[in-house]
């Protein structure tokens, strides 16, 4: 996401405000997504990896 925020810095510098509206939306459309992924990571699936990894060891062990 770092370098959407350069392209976007770029494009107004450059004047290209269609470009810079353009990169705030996907900017806007990637902030979404990593939120969305980031609540599924701290819900879940971080839950269900530490079990797997608890059940790994008991195995190695």
């Amino acid at each position: 996401m770092t370098r959407y925020g350069s392209f976007r810095a770029f494009a107004e510098e450059l004047g290209l405000d269609e470009v810079r509206d353009h990169i705030d939306a996907i900017l806007g459309q990637e902030k979404a997504a990593d939120g969305k992924l980031s609540a599924l990571a701290e819900g879940s699936i971080n839950d269900a990896a530490a079990e797997y990894d608890e059940e790994a060891e008991s195995v190695l062990a």
